[in-house]
């Protein structure tokens, strides 16, 4: 599949891109200069789709391959997908959403991890949780490890929220740095409670919440 891009004048999406990366290159404590992450936007679903060369769900609208964060475009976002337009301030985070997760395996070296840990370090570095309705109990983002279920974009971001509170952000790196010792979830849990002192449950994260 061959295909052809224009570099986008938006600058709006550029002052969101460079305050993104400014603010990733400290939450992650990297100096990302140079050959710094792209964002493509797609126009529409099947150009999604062929760039992916997979059949994708109405909810996907963003995903990265290396240094490229892919983003489908926010002026067809309702006649391409399951979700409605974006104000521009939401959009943006969904930009940056895209691009935590680059710095992400940028740090990691790896693709390891539970999917709640991979979703939720993108929602809380993006700022998202600014958008999301206030959380008093966690019961369904742990069952998300291979995949997505139901309550992991609503959950996982808050979860990473209460842990970077009540622990710090260096323990919350030092796990991501050590993803590539946890090809498995349960190495992933044993690595977990070797840095926090406790297994990911659901009963130490919400007594994490009332505390």
């Amino acid at each position: 599949m061959i295909f052809k891009i224009n570099k986008v004048d938006n600058d709006f999406l550029q002052r969101g891109y460079d305050q993104a990366m400014k603010e990733l290159n400290e939450f992650y404590g990297l100096s990302w200069a140079f050959n710094r992450p792209q964002v493509i936007i797609v126009p529409d679903r099947k150009t999604l789709e062929d760039i992916r060369d997979i059949k994708t769900e109405p909810w996907q609208i963003g995903w990265v391959n290396g240094n490229i964060a892919f983003m489908l475009d926010n002026e067809t976002m309702e006649e391409n997908s399951s979700h409605k337009k974006h104000s521009p301030e939401k959009y943006q985070a969904l930009v940056k959403h895209e691009l935590s997760h680059v710095f992400f395996r940028h740090l990691s070296k790896s693709d390891n991890g539970p999917e709640w840990f991979w979703e939720g370090v993108a929602i809380y570095s993006s700022g998202q949780l600014d958008f999301f309705k206030p959380i008093t109990k966690l019961e369904k983002f742990l069952d998300s490890t291979d995949d997505t279920k139901d309550g992991l974009y609503e959950e996982s971001g808050f979860a990473i929220k209460l842990l970077v509170d009540k622990y710090g952000k260096e323990k919350l790196l030092e796990l991501i740095k050590n993803l590539p010792q946890c090809p498995t979830n349960e190495d992933f849990t044993k690595k977990f409670e070797k840095i926090y002192a406790f297994a990911p449950s659901y009963e130490k994260f919400n007594n994490c919440l009332k505390s």
